[in-house]
C-alpha cells in the first residue's frame, strides 16, 4: 500500500504542485512522506525477516484472532496489484502509439479496452 501511495505522491502530486507554482510545498511533502513511510517499511521488513512466513501466518502468530486481519492485508495488496496491472498494461499502448506517431495515447485510456478492440477491428478491415 505504501508503494501505491508513495508513487502517486511522488509522481502526480509533485507534477501538479509544480505546474501550479507551489514548488515550495515539495520539500515538506517529501520529508513527511519519508518520515511516515520509512518506519513502517523497516517494521514490515523486520517482521518478515524474523517470522519468515506469509502475511496471514504472521498475524496468526501474534494471536489467532488476527488471522482475519492478515487476510484483509492480502486482499488490500491484491486490490492495489490489480490497479498496477492495469497501468502496466497501458505502457505498451502508450509506447506503440508513440512509436507509430498516432497521437499522445490519451484515447487509449479515455475509452479503455473498448478503444483497443475498435482499433484492432478497424485495422483488420483495412
Amino acid at each position: 500500500m505504501g508503494a501505491a501511495v508513495g508513487l502517486g505522491n511522488i509522481w502526480q502530486f509533485s507534477a501538479v504542485v509544480g505546474q501550479n507554482g507551489g514548488g515550495a510545498c515539495l520539500v515538506p511533502s517529501l520529508i513527511a512522506a519519508f518520515v511516515c513511510a520509512v518506519p513502517p517499511l523497516v517494521l514490515e521488513l523486520a517482521v518478515g525477516r524474523r517470522l519468515r512466513t506469509d502475511v496471514a501466518s504472521a498475524f496468526r502468530s501474534v494471536d489467532r484472532a488476527y488471522t482475519v486481519l492478515g487476510w484483509v492485508v492480502v486482499a488490500g495488496v491484491a486490490l492495489v496489484l490489480s490497479y498496477y496491472l492495469v497501468l502496466t498494461g497501458w505502457v505498451p499502448g502508450y509506447l506503440r502509439s508513440w512509436l507509430a506517431g498516432t497521437g499522445d495515447g490519451t484515447t487509449f485510456t479515455a475509452f479503455g479496452w473498448l478503444a483497443v478492440r475498435r482499433r484492432r477491428a478497424a485495422r483488420r478491415r483495412e
